[in-house]
């Protein structure tokens, strides 16, 4: 082999080397924090609205070395419309004989379209690290809403959805009291329902005795008043 081809060979090779590393940090942004270099973004990209997904972050040394022993020192939260989420630990996402050294992840389903921020907070190897990551058409992509994507009907997204319920608790509310004021109203009315048959039935009863009472005065025989003359 000629030491052209060699040379390309070596060429490719390392061409595939360096796209075999940067494939999953495509559509991410890259910054250099102390001594350390960041490569931020989702891990699965476009990114959709009510889909798992995850942060992801490419951690290197000032020489191009991934970090590979992060522990449990760098923490991410993610803050959407100035709403901050749970803070959440970054796992490694590689092994020995798998995945991409330097990578950390923490799951993460985005449930609104809309621009996104990571903040990271923690240490590395003893560097204090506060910095925040936030989506946009320069770094890693804002989420977008899955309807363009779904075929061949657009079903409502969960955000639509607990929008339509939330617009439906006034309604709902309305209907228990007025459920509620009704059946105290039939209670009421069965009281004094109760209440009347009770009255009318003491009626009967009081009118039955006092026919009773009449007629035995009727059946008694009469009494008549005799004067014995004095002999």
């Amino acid at each position: 082999m000629s030491h052209a081809l060699c040379r390309a060979a070596v060429a490719a090779a390392a061409l595939t080397a360096v796209v075999a590393f940067a494939a999953p940090a495509l559509a991410h942004e890259h910054r250099t924090i102390g001594a350390y270099t960041f490569t931020v973004g989702w891990k699965n990209e476009p990114t959709y609205s009510g889909f798992s997904n995850a942060v992801q972050v490419f951690l290197a040394d000032a020489a191009g070395k991934p970090v590979t022993n992060l522990g449990d020192t760098l923490n991410v939260t993610p803050v959407f419309n100035g709403q901050k989420g749970e803070t959440l630990a970054l796992r490694p996402a590689f092994g020995a004989t798998y995945g991409t050294q330097g990578e950390y992840d923490s799951a993460l389903t985005p449930t609104r379209p809309g621009t996104y921020a990571f903040h990271f907070t923690g240490s590395i190897a003893g560097q204090n690290i506060d910095e925040t990551f936030t989506s946009s058409d320069k770094a890693f992509s804002n989420v977008a809403d899955a309807g363009g994507i779904q075929f061949p009907a657009k079903d409502p997204s969960n955000g639509e959805l607990a929008a339509k319920l939330t617009n439906l608790d006034p309604r709902i509310a309305s209907l228990q009291a007025a459920q509620i004021q009704a059946a105290g109203k039939a209670s009421r009315a069965t009281t004094l329902g109760v209440l009347g048959i009770v009255v009318g039935l003491f009626g009967v009863i009081v009118a039955a005795v006092a026919l009773k009472s009449g007629g035995r005065r009727r059946n008694e025989p009469a009494v008549r008043s005799e004067t014995v003359a004095a002999s």
